[in-house]
């Protein structure tokens, strides 16, 4: 009867475990998503000419990654941002 419980508990481990690495992934995914599309908008605004437009969107790119904790790509943002700076 141990046994079975230990089984049973070590199953439902198992699948909550598998559910929530499943869910972080997706995510994962979505913000992924996010940043390409800003980043996207970014390029877009330098191809114009448009450099305060591209600090605008740097900005929430900068907020966005602050609030996730994302090192990555609030270390690309804050260049892009003196990058501009330096242009304006």
């Amino acid at each position: 009867m141990k046994e079975i419980s230990i089984t049973i508990i070590l199953v439902f481990t198992i699948l909550i475990s598998s559910f929530a690495m499943q869910k972080k992934s997706n995510a994962s995914d979505l913000n992924f998503d996010n940043y390409e599309t800003s980043w996207t908008k970014v390029q877009d605004f330098e191809n114009q000419g448009k450099p305060k437009s591209a600090l605008e969107e740097v900005e929430l790119i900068i907020l966005q990654a602050r609030k996730e904790t994302n090192s990555p790509q609030l270390v690309k943002a804050l260049l892009h941002k003196f990058k501009y700076q330096m242009v304006l």
